[in-house]
């Protein structure tokens, strides 16, 4: 396993669910992923122990950042759903 993990998941809108296509998910402040049209992302390399993150996307307020609940292990892969409300 090296350093670094996978942060993943789907941006979706508060109020129906239906997935967000072209969000954007920014984990620590640097390293960005764009959801596709399913509304999924894949950050990598995400550095590996504690990281923050949050979403934004035209027509939705960007969401809050978040700091994850537990650190990242080496190697792992996290799944992080992001819900986004209308602006």
């Amino acid at each position: 396993m090296g350093t670094y993990s996978t942060v993943y998941g789907q941006v979706t809108d508060a109020t129906t669910n239906a997935p967000i296509a072209g969000a954007t998910v920014t984990i620590n402040g640097t390293l960005e992923a764009t959801t596709d049209n399913s509304g999924n992302y894949r950050a990598y390399p995400v550095p590996s122990g504690p990281f923050e993150y949050f979403a934004s996307a035209p027509g939705y307020q960007t969401s809050p950042t978040n700091t994850s609940a537990s650190p990242l292990a080496p190697g792992e892969q996290r799944n992080i759903l992001i819900q986004l409300s209308r602006s």
